[in-house]
């Protein structure tokens, strides 16, 4: 059983890896200013309104940004998945 156990956590990470370079590559296909709008929102902590302040953009222009980011770097992990 212990054998089983460390193959399924090998087994477990092997696919973390696959998932954070799928990640890693979805992020590095998006355009210069959507990759920064994904950091500033999700490795900054930044709200919408900082972003979009930042960037000089109304909010809603900014929640569209980032839904189409997040759906592009999706689509892109599941291509790689497949």
């Amino acid at each position: 059983l212990q054998g089983t156990a460390q193959f399924n956590e090998a087994d477990r990470l092997a696919r973390m890896g696959r998932d954070l370079q799928a990640v890693r590559d979805a992020m590095h296909n998006l355009g210069d200013d959507d990759r920064a709008l994904v950091l500033m929102r999700y490795r900054e902590g930044l709200g919408v309104r900082e972003i979009a302040l930042a960037f000089g953009a109304p909010e809603g222009t900014i929640k569209r940004r980032l839904y189409t980011a997040r759906e592009r770097i999706r689509e892109h992990i599941e291509r790689s998945k497949s």
